[in-house]
C-alpha cells in the first residue's frame, strides 16, 4: 500500500500544476474555445472555471479483502470480492454517466433561474432567450447518453407544460403567467436531479 499511496499522492500532485497551468491560461483558453464554436458561440455556455477545472479528479479507492501476505494479491481472490470490485466499478461508471447526461438538466436550472428573475423587470422580451431554453429542453432528452428513465420522463414534462414559442406575444400582460409556468418547470428539473442524486 506505500507504493500505491505515494503513486496515487505524485499523480494527485501532477494533476494540481495540470489545474494551475488551466488557471493561468483561462482567458487564452476561453477566448480560443470562443473563436472556434464561431456562430454557435451564443447557443454554448461556457463553464466557468471553477466548475471547468473541478471536473478533473482524482481517487484512491481501497476495498477491504483476504489476501495472502506472499504471492499475487489477486490469484487468491475469491469469485465473491472479485465481484464486489467489479461491480463498484461499474456503480461508479454508472453514476459518472449519469451525472453527465444531467448537465444539460443542470444548466436549464440557471438558465430559469435568470428568466425568472429578469422577465418582471425587461423592458422588452427577447425570444432568443426563449429559444435557447428549448433548445437545453431538448438536450435533456438528446444527451442523455446513459437512457436515465428520470430524465426522459423529465423531458416528456417539460414538453408538456412548457410552451415558449412567440413569447414576445406574451409581454407584459402575459409575464405573470409566464414567470409562473418557468417557475413550476425549474422545480421539476431540481427535483428530477434530487431524484437521481446529481
Amino acid at each position: 500500500m506505500p507504493a500505491i499511496q505515494r503513486a496515487f499522492e505524485d499523480a494527485e500532485a501532477e494533476l494540481l500544476v495540470a489545474k494551475q497551468s488551466i488557471v493561468d491560461q483561462w482567458s487564452t483558453l476561453s477566448a480560443h474555445a470562443k473563436t472556434r464554436m464561431g456562430k454557435f458561440e451564443d447557443e454554448v455556455d461556457l463553464p466557468d472555471m471553477a466548475t471547468f477545472i473541478d471536473g478533473f479528479w482524482i481517487k484512491l479507492h481501497r476495498l477491504a479483502a483476504p489476501a495472502p501476505i506472499s504471492g499475487n494479491v489477486f490469484e487468491s481472490m475469491n469469485d465473491e470480492v472479485a465481484a464486489r470490485i467489479k461491480a463498484d466499478s461499474e456503480k461508479g461508471t454508472n453514476q459518472r454517466l449519469v451525472d453527465a447526461s444531467a448537465q444539460p438538466a443542470r444548466d436549464q436550472i440557471k438558465l430559469m433561474g435568470d428568466a425568472i428573475k429578469d422577465i418582471p423587470k425587461a423592458k422588452r422580451l427577447r425570444q432568443e432567450r426563449f429559444d435557447k431554453i428549448a433548445l437545453k429542453i431538448d438536450e435533456i432528452k438528446n444527451l442523455n447518453w446513459s437512457d436515465n428513465a428520470e430524465l426522459d420522463h423529465l423531458h416528456r414534462t417539460l414538453m408538456a407544460t412548457l410552451h415558449l414559442e412567440d413569447v414576445v406575444k406574451k409581454d407584459y400582460d402575459g409575464r405573470a403567467d409566464l414567470v409562473r409556468d418557468i417557475k413550476s418547470a425549474k422545480v421539476s428539473i431540481e427535483s428530477a436531479l434530487d431524484s437521481i442524486g446529481v
